[in-house]
Order: structure tokens, then sequence, then C-alpha cells
């Protein structure tokens, strides 16, 4: 597990990372709990809302 903050006076971003690539991560992170699938990053708005996560992304299949 691991966690980046990118932050200005006005802005906030974080990243939270779950390597593992067999289990769930549970992380509290400021005042919220997130939940990390396996292998997965997961992108927070302002560090409290989630935005993208790559858990959640499907290819599309030609």
């Amino acid at each position: 597990m691991q966690g980046h903050v990118f932050e200005t006076e006005s802005e906030c971003v974080a990243l939270l990372v779950n390597f593992d690539k067999h289990k769930i991560s549970y992380i509290q992170f400021g005042k919220e709990a997130f939940q990390l699938a396996p292998k997965s990053i997961s992108i927070l708005s302002q560090c409290r809302e989630v935005v993208f996560e790559t858990a959640k992304v499907h290819r599309s299949r030609s």
C-alpha cells in the first residue's frame, strides 16, 4: 500500500495504490475510509472523493 499527495494552497489530489495482487486493502486516509481492489490505483479529488479507479476500467475487445 502506498499513498501520494499533491497539494497546492487550494487544490489537493491523492493517489492510493494497492500493490498486492490478491488482497483488498483497507486504508484510513484523512477523515475517510477507502477499500482498494487488488493491484489498483485510486485517484482522489480534493483528497476526499474517488474520481477514478483502475480496478473499474475495462478494455474493449475489437
